[in-house]
């Protein structure tokens, strides 16, 4: 069959991209052909929710515009802006080379389409396309609409205003299978739909890309003894955050290296392509994270990591934490970042769930896509 996925693999993040890949290359190997369709803006439909956003720009302390200013930080800055650019390039090249992105494709059509995975439902989201039906199951694109892990964020269906719920409802109608990643999109589906909902894990947790990771192993700058800072650009901005991070690694002889997104205060910001996530994650002495497909990447690879939960996101990553069974991972307090260090990850546990929800994920496409 002809599929397309539709999801949010233009966000130039790690998390992002891997999800669409890892989700791509799952339905391909069913014997399958795989392409993304892009996000189409409804400018009626997203004036219904102008008043109803959530903003969190309080989790980055001031404003994104002031990070320029000039501040004991103005020197880390300068060096990570070139960084930024070439990571930036690394993350185009994957989406358009790897993944194979084209707007031609929504001019196509498709058997089936496949809406996830990622906060495709988070509808109280401030993004570039807003709020739009085709999220929710009017896709255009498809004769059949299902869905793969997709995930509310911080949307909850109180939160909605009834005009939005009535077209998520009316949409909703469209998917034949729902498949989603947390209980709070779980109990979003069902105010919304009778349909029967499965649970799967994100493509990241259950996706096998080892082969493309091995093609490019071999990071040559990378310190003898390192933690890896994983958050959005400048989000851990907090003294009292930074300065555990700072206390821990100087008493253990650790460098700081920020990946992904680059911090203000950290001066080492790692380049690196999306296959490369593995062999960072593995040889690092420690991963500090507070995003969800961080604290994947951290459970799937790293030895030791500790995971900071924002209101932003609690949502889900308390529901991943329970999930992946690395609550005690958690930081409740910036306090606890010495203790969550001597913890050993059991890495054996989360290869043993690797397996048996990569079996669940084929067996539900398999099914989804069929009409079985």
């Amino acid at each position: 069959m002809k599929i397309c996925i539709l999801s949010m693999q233009r966000v130039p993040n790690f998390g992002s991209l891997l999800q669409g890949y890892s989700l791509k290359k799952i339905i391909e190997d069913l014997g399958h052909e795989v392409e993304f369709i892009d996000i189409q803006e409804n400018p009626d439909e997203n004036r219904l929710l102008k008043d109803a956003r959530k903003n969190f720009s309080f989790e980055y302390g001031c404003s994104r515009k002031k990070s320029h200013k000039i501040d004991k930080y103005i020197f880390n800055r300068i060096i990570t802006k070139k960084r930024n650019k070439d990571q930036n390039h690394l993350m185009w090249e994957f989406q358009n080379r790897i993944i194979a992105l084209n707007k031609e494709n929504n001019k196509k059509k498709y058997d089936c389409c496949v809406i996830g995975s990622d906060e495709v439902f988070n509808a109280l989201n401030e993004t570039d396309w807003g709020f739009t039906s085709q999220l929710f199951g009017n896709v255009s694109q498809a004769d059949r609409v299902i869905t793969y892990a997709a995930s509310c964020g911080f949307t909850s269906y109180s939160e909605l205003p009834g005009k939005a719920k009535d077209i998520i409802k009316t949409s909703f109608s469209k998917i034949s299978y729902f498949s989603v990643r947390d209980n709070n999109t779980l109990e979003f589906v069902k105010k919304l739909s009778d349909k029967e909902v499965a649970i799967n894990y994100d493509p990241v947790v259950v996706g096998n890309f080892t082969e493309e990771a091995n093609l490019e192993a071999g990071i040559d700058n990378l310190p003898d003894k390192y933690c890896i800072v994983y958050a959005y650009h400048d989000r851990i901005n907090n003294e009292k955050e930074i300065k555990a991070i700072k206390s821990l690694c100087k008493k253990e002889g650790m460098k700081i290296v920020s990946v992904g997104a680059s911090q203000a205060w950290i001066k080492n910001h790692l380049v690196i392509t999306p296959f490369q996530i593995p062999e960072v994650f593995s040889k690092a002495q420690y991963v500090v994270t507070d995003t969800f497909h961080g604290t994947i990447f951290s459970a799937k690879y790293a030895k030791k990591f500790a995971v900071i939960v924002r209101p932003s996101n609690e949502n889900k990553l308390e529901d991943l934490l329970e999930k992946l069974n690395i609550i005690d991972h958690k930081v409740v307090s910036i306090n606890q970042l010495n203790d969550i260090y001597k913890k050993e990850h059991d890495l054996q546990m989360m290869h043993r769930i690797e397996k048996r929800e990569r079996d669940k994920a084929i067996q539900y496409l398999k099914n989804a896509i069929n009409g079985n």
